[in-house]
C-alpha cells in the first residue's frame, strides 16, 4: 500500500475514529533481509511487503517472524539465497 493509498483509506473515516496502526516500510524489510546476507532493491522490497500486506494473517498480524519469512520466501524463489542462510 503507498502513502497515498493509505491515506485515501483513512480519509473515508469520520474525523472523530480511532485507530490502531504499525506501519512497515521498505526500510524495514531491506534491514532485516542484510541480516540474513540478502540484498533487496527498494522495488524487491516493495514486492516484498505488498505480498505480507495481501496474505497477512489477522489472527497473528504482521511480525518480524512473518517479514522474515516473506524476505526467505522470496529469496528462495529468485535465488538470491546465500550458501549462508539456505
Amino acid at each position: 500500500m503507498t502513502k497515498q493509498e493509505l491515506i485515501a483509506h483513512i480519509e473515508a473515516y469520520p474525523d472523530d475514529e480511532h485507530f490502531a496502526v504499525h506501519i512497515w516500510s521498505l526500510d524495514d524489510i531491506i534491514l532485516k533481509a542484510r541480516e540474513n546476507n540478502i540484498v533487496l532493491t527498494d522495488k524487491e522490497a516493495a514486492e516484498i511487503l505488498d505480498k505480507l500486506e495481501r496474505n497477512i494473517d489477522s489472527e497473528y498480524g504482521l511480525n518480524w517472524n512473518a517479514v522474515n519469512d516473506g524476505i526467505l520466501d522470496y529469496a528462495l524463489e529468485h535465488d538470491k539465497v546465500k550458501d549462508s542462510v539456505a
